[in-house]
């Protein structure tokens, strides 16, 4: 066995054993072995599948050192993926120890070489690089669209592993308030984790997704999903998941109140808590014996000295850096701009394509019953010419035509009525200026729904919390109750036996103001529940269907123009309620 292979194996050894400051000390003699015959041997990061690296290695410095070389090596050679790739894997290694403008510096400058390499696969690393960041910073909204635009990119240059970030996406949202679309994202996650051999992966995104239909009170589906994540956790043998499903565990069964098995979770999770602080001990025992069996006098003042040399070395490299790592993040920040507005672009291209269909269709059917009127009237004056026209060809021609005009008439209604939907998007300056209170709002839109509330025979039911404030944008929210009573009428009700709907408004937890509209009609599909905020999706379950746009201009004024959000839940076709969570602050709009 030759020394590079001798001193690589004893590198990965070390990193099996958690005594990382011996395995660091290895991979820089392989970097030396390497530079003193280059070109005899492969040398690549040996840290690159171990997480927090430099969290749990005590010489640090000698770490980061270890990468800088290897960086510096790729370089020289012309590696310039594998270079990214390293910076990148030291940036989120800056990420864990919370050393956060280092890490946007680092990431950055990887970014810049990507971007002229065109490797679309680790810009999307990168950009989901940039999404742990702002997790960390707690800056949630803006994780989010980083993690969006990763798993975008990822699927558009068919980078199969960045279908992993759907889970990142999936979290962002869950942190958000969003349980839909985080549930969406986090079974995407499932599906590539499946077809990889990572249990402790799959555990835990099992977890999170049990988490969110708690969060969601989808508690049978909760169980489910946890039931899961402990038996792919307990197969990766991995502590940290077991312990986060059996957290999610206690908290499902003491929202569902049965206490007993509350305990017994909670119970299990303070024993698993008391192990890992154990395996924690054990894994700094060992660091702390490698260190005792190789320190002396002597040697901790060279390593002090080294550590100087190395640090300033370090500080000048960066500040050489500098004026390219500016330029570089202004043009990774107008990349995340167009990307982004790449996005909002498509948006509005899938809308225009929605909108062109529902007119071309009525307009299509206009333009042939306008076709077969010519043809009948030039039939009928041929006959009329030739003097053989008879009663019952004047009764056909007839019929035929008042058929054709009936179909137009329909088709142009269609289509004059979709416009009126469409229209309804914008939001009027005086509608933003006029106030009043819920009761006059909700007493205001019975009485304009009275025609749909008789003819389902429908009982309304209003309750409302003490000291709610005034609203403004009056007629902003007289729009939105208006479209949930309209959307009732349309798709809840099959008969006028026994309806009901029931308006609640109230402060949250939180302090949020919501508004709950529940009916107890067909209810929608749970499929369903997940797109009925798009633009043109209809339902089939009532008995007579609108453009679509209903529930599109719901979602739109809520989350745009309110800063709030709204929510559609259904459970075994026994009526649907829609949640509309807003911040106090709405009263200043």
């Amino acid at each position: 066995m030759n020394r590079f292979q001798e001193v690589y194996d004893k590198c990965m050894d070390s990193i099996t054993r958690y005594r990382y400051d011996e395995a660091v000390s290895y991979a820089h003699e392989l970097l030396d072995i390497y530079e003193s015959d280059t070109g005899k041997y492969e040398v690549h990061n040996v840290f690159k599948n171990i997480e927090k690296v430099y969290y749990n290695t005590p010489n640090a410095i000698q770490y980061v050192t270890y990468m800088q070389r290897l960086i510096d090596i790729f370089e020289s050679e012309e590696r310039y993926e594998e270079m990214a790739r390293t910076m990148y894997f030291l940036g989120i290694d800056y990420i864990a120890v919370k050393n956060l403008d280092g890490a946007e510096i680092i990431l950055n400058q990887a970014m810049n070489i990507a971007k002229k390499i065109s490797a679309f696969d680790v810009q999307a690393d990168i950009i989901n690089g940039f999404g742990n960041l702002y997790e960390i910073k707690n800056e949630n909204q803006n994780a989010l669209e980083y993690y969006l635009i990763a798993f975008n990119m990822a699927s558009e240059h068919n980078y199969y592993e960045g279908k992993r970030f759907a889970h990142n996406v999936g979290y962002a949202y869950k942190k958000l308030g969003k349980y839909s679309r985080a549930i969406h994202y986090l079974k995407l996650c499932l599906e590539f984790l499946t077809t990889v051999d990572m249990p402790g992966r799959v555990g835990n995104a099992w977890n999170e997704l049990g988490a969110t239909y708690t969060l969601n009170k989808d508690y049978a589906l909760a169980h489910d999903a946890l039931d899961k994540g402990y038996l792919n956790s307990e197969e990766s043998k991995s502590n940290a998941f077991l312990k986060e499903n059996l957290m999610f565990q206690s908290n499902l069964y003491e929202l569902e109140h049965n206490f007993e098995k509350a305990f017994y979770y909670h119970k299990r999770l303070f024993d698993m808590t008391q192990l890992i602080n154990v395996d924690r001990h054990n894994k700094d025992l060992v660091n702390l014996n490698f260190q005792s069996e190789v320190s002396s006098i002597e040697l901790e003042n060279e390593i002090i000295k080294q550590k100087n040399q190395e640090l300033e070395a370090y500080s000048k490299a960066l500040d050489k850096s500098n004026k390219s790592l500016i330029k570089s993040i202004a043009e990774t920040k107008l990349m995340q701009k167009k990307m982004i507005q790449s996005e909002k672009n498509a948006s509005y291209n899938r809308m225009m394509i929605g909108v062109a269909h529902k007119v071309n269709t009525s307009i299509a059917n206009i333009n042939l019953m306008t076709a077969l009127i010519q043809r009948e009237i030039g039939e009928f004056n041929i006959r009329l010419s030739e003097q053989s026209i008879s009663k019952d060809d004047v009764s056909r021609c007839i019929d035929s035509t008042c058929n054709s005009l009936e179909l137009i008439h329909s088709s142009s209604d269609k289509v004059a009525k979709f416009i009126e939907s469409v229209k309804h998007v914008s939001i009027s300056l005086s509608e933003m200026n006029m106030s009043g209170t819920f009761s006059e709002l909700l007493n205001d839109c019975i009485n304009e729904n009275e025609l749909g509330i008789t003819r389902f025979n429908c009982k309304v039911s209003l309750w409302l919390q003490e000291d709610l404030p005034t609203i403004s944008g009056y007629n902003i929210f007289k729009r939105i109750i208006n479209q949930l009573f309209d959307n009732a009428f349309k798709y809840a009700f099959r008969d006028e036996i026994n309806n009901t709907i029931d308006i609640r408004v109230y402060f949250n937890k939180n302090g949020k103001i919501v508004i709950a509209f529940k009916d107890n009609g067909l209810g929608v599909d749970k499929e369903d529940c997940q797109q009925i905020f798009d633009p043109f999706f209809t339902s089939n379950m009532g008995l007579q269907g609108g453009a679509g746009m209903g529930l599109y201009i719901v979602q739109k004024t809520v989350t745009e123009i309110l800063s709030g959000e709204v929510t559609c839940v259904s459970k075994d076709h026994s009526g649907a309620e829609f949640f509309i969570e807003l911040p106090n602050q709405f009263i200043s709009l």
